[in-house]
This record gives structure tokens, C-alpha cells and sequence, in this order.
């Protein structure tokens, strides 16, 4: 009765939700009505009869009563249905790719209210013969999927996969200024993929620049007609020495203009800390400790204190009762430690010393060999 009445109206899963049925005799495709009951169960059988189609902004199929595959089986040995299942099969999509990316990769593929990945899946519709191409993205998995119907253009997913390893890289050469200090003052850090520190910059030195100008001049440049004004100063983002020579030789232009980073950096990478250690001379084998209260002082006279693994010798400083005179010290031993090591033997917290410093060598350096450290400084 059911396939003698509405033989016409049998539909077969496309092997997605967003693909939804075909409407075997009449070669259509259909979705469920956002209403059925099957979509509320969360149910998408192979098989469905559906009473009319309900044309909106896409064809929805209205009043459907499932159908068990048996009884597909049974229509089809009694003659009550004629089915080509060869050309049903060619016709289910299938996953042609899928990858995983982070959340920095899966934001900038599907752009803004995923309108990247909606533009990128309607021009592959158009330039192929596909009538059923599915390019999906689930941001709580971290996944990017395309399903297309069998023999397809394999083209498609190499655009995909092309477009995703060009996000990843560019993800992997992306670096960000980063402040020492919490007041985002001084010195910064150049933090690359991974948390690595690539670089150190001084107050005054930067990499990044802001670009501004006329907003008629600049909206009528695309992306690579300002990327190619400013690499005549250098590869971008990638040396300080070629972003100050661009600021300096843009900084009164009347199109486009261009002005240092420093001051305008505000992003922050939440629970990144680094330390910043410069390379010092070598200890000549003392240095000296200022206490904020007279009584620590007279206290290390009379307490064995050993830094870095050696007994240190400790005598009254002649520049203030406050201050003693250190020495015996491991030539390992700078002002971080001598600091620890007083803190350590004497119960004393940070504010209990005013000052560390650690008595070295002076090194007159040649101007060759300054020359030679400043250039192997730049190869690296």
C-alpha cells in the first residue's frame, strides 16, 4: 500500500545531516522539516516516505513516515519499486579529508560567523560538477571536514589541505612582543611558536610597526601591494634594523605613514613568565651585601654562611654599618645567588636586603672582537 500510493515519494539518505535525502524518482534534494519528529530523536534513517515538499529557502520535506530497509528489500524483489543502486551509491557523500587544527587555525579558516568557509564551499559548487559538496567545522573537536559524493574532483580536498598548511605555517611564524614588566614598560620579548623567546628588545628597538595613512589610499591597496611597499626596507617581521629604517624614512609620509610598536602592545599571554639574564664579566671573588636593618648586619659576624658550595669570609663594609664586605666567593656565584644564599642562613625575605653586587674583572675588549660578536650575533 505504501509503495503502491507513494512509490514516487521514496527518498534515500545522502550520508549527511546537511546533505539530507534524495528524492529517488524525481532526482531532488530534500532536508527534514526543522519540526520532524526525527530531528528531535536525532534520527536519520536510509529510508523515508514523505507526503509533499515544502519549497522556502530550501526544500524541506513535510510529513515523513520512516521506512525499514526490509521492506525497501521486499518492493524491490515484488516489483512495486524500481531502483538503480549503483547510481544511489554514487550519490551518498563520503569524507574525502578531515583535519585537526587548534583553536588560532580553525578561527582564521572559517573567518567571522564562519563566512571563509561558507565563501570557500560555495565556490567549490560552482566551478564543480558536484551536486553535493559538505565543507564542515566543529570548533569543540578542533576539526575540519569535507564530504563529497564518490568519484569526485580530488582537487577539492587538495585546496583544503593546501589552505590549512599555509594557516599552520603562517601560525608557526607568528611571533608576539611581550613586556618583562607588569606595568608593560622596558624591555620586551619576541615570543615565537612554542613560548620561545627568539629575541630581546630594548625600550627604544622594535619589529612590529603600525601602518597609517589617507583610509582612501590604503583601501584601494590590497594586502600584497603594502607588503611589497615596505619589503624594500627588509624581509617583513624580521629584522628590528629594517623596521626602524622604514619608520624613519615613512614617518612623514602623506599617503602612508608608519610608527614604531612601542607603548601599543596589548596582548598577553597568560601565565608566560621569562627571565632576562646578561652576560657579565667574571668575578674577582667578593662583592658586597646592604641590609635594610642594622642588627642582620652584626648577625652574618657571627653566622656560618656558605654560597654556591664555599664558606664565604664576611667583614664590616667601609661604606656603612648597614653593609659587609664578602669574600671567598665561587666565581659561579653572581648577585642572584649571593642574594639567595644571605636570604637562605638568615630567615631574611627579600626586603630585608637593600642591594647585591658582585665585584668583577674590568675586560677591555678589542674593537675586532667586538665586531666579530656583534656579527655573530646577527647570524643567529
Amino acid at each position: 500500500m505504501l509503495f503502491k500510493t507513494f512509490s514516487r515519494n521514496v527518498c534515500h539518505y545522502l550520508g549527511h545531516e546537511k546533505a539530507g535525502y534524495l528524492v529517488v524518482k524525481k532526482e531532488q534534494q530534500v532536508q527534514l522539516f526543522p519540526a520532524s519528529s526525527l530531528k528531535s530523536l536525532g534520527l536519520l534513517p536510509n529510508w523515508i516516505v514523505i507526503e509533499q515538499v515544502l519549497k522556502t529557502s530550501r526544500d524541506f520535506a513535510v510529513n515523513v513516515t520512516t521506512v525499514l530497509d526490509e521492506w525497501i528489500q521486499e518492493a524491490v524483489e515484488k516489483n512495486w519499486l524500481q531502483l538503480n543502486s549503483d547510481s544511489l551509491s554514487k550519490q551518498r557523500v563520503e569524507l574525502l579529508v578531515m583535519f585537526e587544527v587548534g583553536e588560532q587555525v580553525f578561527r582564521e579558516f572559517v573567518g567571522p560567523r564562519y563566512s571563509k568557509l561558507r565563501e570557500l564551499e560555495n565556490s567549490f559548487k560552482e566551478t564543480s560538477n558536484e551536486k553535493v559538496i559538505i565543507l564542515e567545522a566543529s570548533k569543540e573537536v578542533g576539526e575540519i571536514s569535507l564530504y563529497t559524493q564518490q568519484n569526485c574532483n580530488q582537487d577539492i580536498g587538495t585546496i583544503v589541505r593546501n589552505r590549512v598548511d599555509k594557516l599552520r605555517e603562517k601560525m608557526q611564524q607568528d611571533k608576539s612582543e611581550q613586556f618583562l614588566s607588569s606595568t608593560n614598560t622596558g624591555v620586551r620579548v619576541v615570543i615565537g611558536s612554542g613560548l620561545n623567546v627568539g629575541d630581546v628588545l630594548m625600550v627604544d628597538e622594535y619589529k612590529t610597526i603600525f601602518i597609517t595613512g589617507i583610509p582612501k589610499f590604503l583601501e584601494e591597496r590590497s594586502e600584497e601591494e603594502i607588503t611589497k611597499m615596505f619589503e624594500r626596507y627588509g624581509k617583513i617581521v624580521k629584522k628590528k634594523e629594517d623596521a626602524e629604517r622604514a619608520v624613519n624614512e615613512m614617518r612623514e609620509g602623506v599617503d602612508i605613514k608608519a610608527r614604531p610598536s612601542v607603548g601599543f602592545q596589548n596582548t598577553d599571554i597568560r601565565g608566560f613568565r621569562t627571565k632576562l639574564q646578561w652576560c657579565r664579566r667574571p668575578s674577582r671573588g667578593f662583592g658586597f651585601v646592604k641590609f635594610t636593618d642594622l642588627t642582620t648586619a652584626l648577625r652574618t659576624r657571627i653566622t656560618p654562611i656558605a654560597i654556591g658550595g664555599t664558606m664565604v669570609r664576611i667583614k664590616p663594609s667601609k661604606n656603612g654599618s648597614n653593609e659587609v664586605h664578602v669574600a671567598n666567593l665561587n666565581p659561579h656565584v653572581n648577585e642572584d645567588v649571593l642574594r639567595q644564599g644571605f636570604m637562605d642562613a638568615l630567615g631574611l625575605d627579600p626586603s630585608d636586603i637593600a642591594r647585591v653586587s658582585v665585584i668583577r674583572h674590568k675586560v677591555n675588549t678589542p674593537q675586532d672582537m667586538i665586531h666579530m660578536y656583534r656579527q655573530r650575533i646577527r647570524k643567529k
